[in-house]
């Protein structure tokens, strides 16, 4: 890839100077982008870069990642086939594009390859592939810009899975929509649904979590946890391997801040900042120290400063009161961000010492809003883009997002 020498800012006329954005960061980056044809050097893009854009919240999925900004602007980069990254085409995108429809968000969850976001009106919109319904729209027909969730509900926080969706509404109720082979629809039966259905529990959720094939949730005043679904691996934490269609309580009758169902395993943060998990172990992502599968909560070692944790597919991550942030279990991708491809068994803090909000676990990668709203970081896998840095190289530590 040839380099060229930038014009600097000296070089500039002022008459260009006054015309540009205050919020624009001077800069003088002699690297041309890592794709797209050559071109001749754009005086106001060599003087100037663009500020970060200012995530609240990110969300990694399995090859693709989404945010929202402090305003409620949605966007999405990555892997888009099936149109998961909510701008009208399934062309993959390498950075952040904005998700269509002009939506005020107040959160996005990217699920494996769907979308699922609810806004500052509490209404839930889904997009990109649709088998089973897991857009709940009640089709099967995939979506490449935000579609209205069906029944007129009144959603507060959504969580998008594999094949699956659960959100809760403002009335604390728990509704799931798409496939349910393994009961993790959670209304007591195997029945797919392309429409929202309640819960099978008479439990006011203040919380829910989809993950591969389960689901998870914690109740209001109680804070108790609930799980249903596929318990193959132990994942529902109620001491057994059988699959429920209903919610079951996980064992140990312990509190909960946070929850998070992850790939075969789920984990939740105490009230007491200490942080549990329980299910498949193979890749050390309970943080025990051990690779023994456990059917009910395990505590996960150093975790007294912990304020939440997210269970990704192999591997969990989390943020400590001081806003560093720390991952474990599966590193084949570099998606514990510390430099190596290694698995950790127990929490190992993220290279770079930033300070972050809690991490997303992905598949095979990371991503991260900062503390001060000062952009997002994004480690692991590359390959559809879904780090943002506007490659497709892989990355062991925290890469910024690009604007």
């Amino acid at each position: 890839m040839r380099t060229e020498s930038r014009p600097t800012a000296s070089c500039i006329p002022a008459s260009l100077l006054l015309a540009l954005l205050a919020a624009v960061t001077l800069g003088c980056d002699e690297r041309r982008p890592p794709t797209g044809p050559e071109r001749e050097p754009d005086l106001a893009i060599a003087a100037f870069a663009a500020a970060p854009i200012p995530f609240a919240e990110v969300s990694a999925g399995e090859l693709h990642t989404c945010g929202t900004t402090g305003a409620g602007v949605g966007y999405c980069w990555g892997y888009n086939t099936f149109g998961q990254v909510g701008d009208g085409t399934t062309t993959q995108r390498l950075k952040p594009v904005l998700v269509a429809g002009g939506l005020v968000f107040r959160q996005i969850s990217s699920g494996y390859y769907h979308t699922c976001g609810v806004t500052t009106t509490n209404q839930a919109y889904c997009w990109g592939k649709n088998g089973s319904g897991r857009l709940g729209d009640g089709t099967t027909i995939k979506r490449s810009t935000p579609t209205l969730v069906a029944g007129g509900f009144q959603f507060r926080r959504i969580s998008a899975g594999l094949e699956h969706t659960c959100a809760f509404t403002i009335a604390l109720k728990a509704y799931c929509w798409g496939e349910n082979g393994d009961g993790q629809l959670g209304d007591g039966t195997n029945t797919d649904r392309s429409t929202p259905v309640a819960v099978n529990a008479n439990l006011a959720f203040r919380l829910v979590t989809a993950g591969l094939a389960h689901s998870c949730g914690v109740v209001s005043v109680s804070n108790l946890a609930y799980c249903w679904g596929d318990n193959s691996q132990g994942q529902l934490g109620d001491n057994t391997t059988t699959d429920r269609t209903s919610p079951v309580a996980v064992a140990g009758a312990l509190q909960y801040r946070g929850l998070s169902a992850g790939g075969f395993h789920t984990c939740a943060s105490g009230m007491s900042s200490t942080v549990f998990c329980w299910g498949d172990n193979d890749k050390g992502q309970l943080g025990d120290g051990t690779t023994t599968d456990r059917l009910s909560p395990a505590f996960v070692l150093r975790s007294f400063n912990f304020i939440d944790a997210e269970a990704g597919h192999r591997h969990t991550c989390a943020a400590d009161i001081t806003n560093h942030a720390f991952c474990w279990g599966d590193g084949s991708s570099g998606q514990l961000g510390v430099g190596n491809l290694l698995p950790a068994k127990s929490p190992v803090q993220v290279a770079g010492g930033l300070a972050y909000r809690v991490p997303s676990a992905g598949s095979t990668h990371t991503s991260v809003a900062t503390a001060s709203f000062g952009g997002a970081y994004s480690w692991g896998a590359n390959g559809s883009g879904q780090l943002g840095d506007n490659t497709v190289i892989q990355r062991l530590t925290p890469t910024a997002v690009v604007p």
